[in-house]
């Protein structure tokens, strides 16, 4: 049986969600609970300074959620949503990860 992993939005991922229109929303939210499952199996990891996290695509592969697996606490932290343009959300994200558990 697959382990459930608990699912936390940061204060800065929250305020990113609230920038999608509905229907990127849903789409995101359903990306979102897709991690609760078996999360390593889902998007990508990342190099350089976002070494530890991971990329999961969503919305017509135009938005990307940010997020870092914590085992200690079987929780997947994520700490940014955008969209992929100009690699605008690797940006915001690499400014979080000091405030990121284990980051």
């Amino acid at each position: 049986m697959n382990q459930t992993w608990q699912l936390e939005l940061s204060p800065q991922a929250t305020v990113d969600l609230k920038g999608f229109d509905q229907t990127e929303r849903t789409q995101i939210a359903k990306g979102i609970d897709k991690l609760k499952t078996e999360p390593r199996l889902r998007g990508h990891s990342l190099q350089g300074n976002l070494s530890g996290f991971r990329s999961l695509v969503v919305g017509k592969r135009k938005i990307r959620i940010i997020f870092r697996i914590i085992d200690s606490t079987v929780t997947v932290l994520v700490i940014a949503i955008g969209h992929r343009h100009n690699d605008e959300v690797y940006l915001q994200a690499a400014t979080r990860t000091d405030d990121s558990p284990e980051g």
